[in-house]
């Protein structure tokens, strides 16, 4: 044991200054600190001369493009190239328009409720999904120089688009973005080899005017299912709807062999998120915005059934199975 003499003055001024860290510290974790978009279009020489497979991911409802970005950032390590879309049906948190303007989440009345709101905003999605898809496909084309329309230019560096496999293409997303994903799929199955299905919305609940209604429908005709094997997920939370499970299980059973389904003990919806790791996790389980499992634990869970999924059905470069 060393035991260090501290004379009384300097104990105070330690002390004083532990305590003020300690407070900045929990003010401003590091979590939280913004980090710029600095890539650069450097030429990624060691990959050159090899194929990785497109994650074409889709987000919940009132979320946004960025709130799986430790869930990419994981896929990415492991070999795997993502795009991630905000959607503009007027389903996201905030988004950047084409025009340059910003919109935001509004809810929808109740009184009276629009029943063809939804349907129609999925509609939207899986036409974004598809639309993604084919811009990440297409051939580099030149930056426009003379203005013409908002976005009208070439973002994906031409060193990242040509290590695009188009034949390994997978169709993810969660809550909304997982039924919007599920209905890309079913509807032009062959332009992805899997799908990834996490704690999908399919069913529309409007207690306060007793209206329930399955949806995406071209989902829920009798023996539908997705002709791509495909890995559904569900929260322990969820899990506790009878019908999610069910409409869940029959989506599952009705797909291809090699299709998997699983539950994730002790989690909740927003355990799919980045949030158990943006702020304290205590209050978020006390009011129950997670499960009450060690999220990380989940996480880890999460993480390496997508993965040993997608080395079955899109194995990323230098992949040797077991």
């Amino acid at each position: 044991t060393v035991w260090a003499v501290i004379p009384r003055p300097m104990a105070f001024f330690a002390c004083f200054a532990y305590y003020v860290c300690s407070f900045v510290a929990w003010l401003f974790p590091i979590a939280r600190w913004y980090v710029p978009f600095l890539y650069h279009d450097p030429e990624p020489a060691e990959l050159a001369d090899k194929s990785l497979p497109l994650i074409v991911f889709s987000h919940g409802l009132t979320g946004t493009g960025e709130e799986h970005t430790l869930l990419f950032t994981a896929w990415a390590r492991r070999g795997y190239m993502v795009m991630s879309i905000t959607h503009t049906d007027k389903s996201a948190g905030r988004v950047v328009m084409p025009d340059g303007s910003i919109e935001w989440y509004s809810k929808p009345s109740d009184t009276p409720y629009d029943k063809t709101l939804r349907p129609r905003q999925v509609a939207i999605r899986q036409q974004q999904i598809a639309a993604a898809r084919e811009y990440a496909l297409k051939a580099a084309a030149p930056a426009s120089k003379s203005g013409g329309e908002a976005g009208d230019v070439d973002d994906i560096p031409a060193s990242l688009r040509k290590m695009i496999d188009p034949t390994r293409v997978i169709a993810a997303g969660f809550s909304y973005g997982a039924s919007s994903a599920a209905l890309e799929v079913h509807l032009n199955p062959s332009n992805y080899c899997c799908c990834l299905v996490v704690d999908p919305w399919l069913r529309l609940v409007v207690r306060s005017i007793d209206y329930y209604h399955d949806f995406p429908e071209e989902l829920h005709t009798p023996g539908t299912g997705l002709k791509i094997p495909s890995l559904f997920f569900l929260s322990q939370g969820f899990s506790k709807f009878e019908y999610m499970v069910r409409l869940t299980t029959q989506l599952k059973d009705n797909s291809v062999a090699g299709s998997e389904y699983h539950i994730i003990p002790d989690t909740l919806h927003n355990n799919f998120t980045d949030l158990p790791f943006l702020f304290p996790i205590q209050d978020l389980q006390d009011k129950e915005i997670l499960g009450k499992g060690d999220p990380y634990v989940a996480f880890m869970e999460y993480l390496n059934l997508t993965v040993d999924f997608l080395c079955k059905h899109a194995p990323p470069p230098g992949f040797k199975a077991k």
